[in-house]
């Protein structure tokens, strides 16, 4: 027996690959549920029967739209006519019947002036909103979206489930279906499988910047100044991106709320570079604040850290991570000495937000031709050491909020077994093959393959008889 919640998602055909990704965080949704007696349904127009019919087409897709209990439309930059009927539709029915409930969401992204145009019938959508003095969601990236549908659910759902009939269905087919279910089919939480990577090593950098938080989270001064180093091919190697990643749900997360109320963080999904020192002067300021604001698709006529931080985008995070890339060989101590300056004098304009956020600001410095092993001839842990030194003596400012942690290295089965282990296989006998298929003989291979690896292996987690109910709770 079971309680059916139908969830309608509208959107234009330009987050086509969106929407997928959607459905699968419902589908992981409703798995989460199923130890409640919940399922969750999503209804696509394009899942549904595109036969003929003695009526528009549209008509009937906005029947199917009404017959559900939540309807989830997302915007970008596009507002198409059948979208905007669906929005309408849902609006007018939900006014004079109480539902379905109804959820808008508009992809905050970065705009120029030639392109204001496009997003007209957006604003006037969003500005309609605004009049009939109903709410609607910004995100600034899919996990972004994520985490707000999602919590968007939790709050709804237990409204929902209180008047809805329990499915009792007791047909064979039904049966069948029922005992196919009692299966463990995934995780506790949803994003538990795509995350779990995170956790293969690192952990020495890991203490080193929690010791460094719990040091300097009190103190007056609310910017961090975090730096690591590794190879300059970022997209192949050790994804220094992944690393902050894990520090935000885990290391940040678990020190923020034994001290204070829940974390609520913001991170930038596009790295921000550091021009070089060849551009003009007042080029190169323009060109990282601009980059800046980018990187959370924030749109602004005027690029100015001061509008940056009052953006409301920054209005509930309390605290925000700031991810920049920079090469040890065009490093610019003028600039920087200046962007940490301005952080640090502009960081007041958070006092007008509800929360005072602490703010950290990564820089990962890429090193041409990496190695592991040091000599006389070849440091770059003292190079580095020696760059951030000289730049925080240009600036003034306290090297107590300064930390170079140890450089990112590859993973060793070791590492593996370990994440193995916290799942709590059913059958563990596969881990050593599976290990052994991981990395075919080498000694240790980078962080990149191992997150396409273990995505591989959690995509087939059905097949490989996991058991969701025994995660070990380090990773929720």
């Amino acid at each position: 027996m079971s309680k059916d919640i139908k969830i309608f998602l509208a959107s234009s055909n330009e987050l086509a690959d969106e929407r997928d990704k959607i459905n699968l965080w419902i589908n992981d949704k409703s798995e989460s549920l199923e130890s409640q007696g919940i399922k969750l349904k999503l209804i696509r127009w394009e899942k549904l029967p595109h036969h003929f019919r003695a009526e528009r087409v549209q008509n009937y897709f906005t029947q199917e739209m009404l017959k559900c209990d939540i309807v989830v439309i997302v915007f970008k930059q596009k507002v198409g006519p059948f979208t905007r009927e669906e929005f309408d539709q849902a609006y007018a029915h939900f006014k004079e019947h109480g539902r379905p409930h109804l959820f808008v969401f508009f992809w905050d992204v970065g705009i120029t002036r030639k392109e204001y145009r496009k997003y007209e019938e957006v604003i006037e959508l969003q500005e309609t909103i605004e009049a009939h003095q109903q709410i609607y969601k910004t995100f600034v990236n899919m996990e972004d979206l994520e985490n707000q549908l999602i919590k968007q659910l939790d709050l709804v759902i237990p409204e929902i489930t209180k008047t809805l009939p329990v499915n009792t269905r007791t047909d064979e087919h039904a049966d069948k279906n029922l005992s196919v279910s009692k299966k463990p089919t995934g995780f506790k939480q949803s994003n538990n499988p795509k995350k779990l990577h995170l956790f293969c090593n690192r952990n020495k950098q890991a203490l080193d910047f929690t010791v460094f938080f719990n040091k300097n989270l009190n103190n007056n001064n609310p910017v961090k100044f975090i730096f690591f180093y590794g190879p300059s091919d970022t997209n192949s190697d050790e994804c220094p991106d992944s690393f902050i990643k894990r520090l935000s749900i885990k290391e940040i997360k678990d020190y923020w709320e034994n001290k204070y109320d829940s974390l609520k963080y913001i991170i930038n999904k596009k790295s921000i570079s550091i021009p070089e020192k060849k551009m003009d002067w007042n080029d190169q300021k323009e060109v990282l604040i601009q980059g800046l604001h980018t990187a959370f698709s924030i749109i602004a006529n005027d690029y100015k850290l001061s509008d940056f931080y009052q953006h409301h985008t920054f209005e509930k995070p309390n605290v925000i991570i700031l991810y920049h890339e920079i090469s040890i060989n065009k490093w610019n101590d003028k600039l920087l000495a200046w962007y940490i300056n301005e952080h640090t004098q502009h960081s007041q304009f958070f006092s007008q937000n509800t929360v005072k956020p602490k703010l950290l600001l990564f820089f990962y410095i890429k090193i041409d031709d990496f190695k592991e092993r040091t000599s006389f001839f070849y440091n770059p842990c003292k190079r580095c050491q020696k760059n951030i030194d000289k730049l925080f003596k240009k600036s003034g400012k306290d090297f107590d909020h300064t930390l170079l942690l140890e450089p990112l290295q590859p993973i060793e089965p070791k590492h593996v077994r370990q994440w193995f282990n916290e799942l709590k296989l059913e059958n563990p006998d596969i881990i050593e093959s599976e290990i052994e298929h991981i990395f075919n003989g080498a000694p240790r291979i980078s962080m990149r393959k191992i997150e396409s690896k273990l995505c591989s292996f959690i995509t087939n987690i059905d097949k490989k008889n996991i058991d969701a109910n025994l995660i070990n709770t380090n990773f929720k």
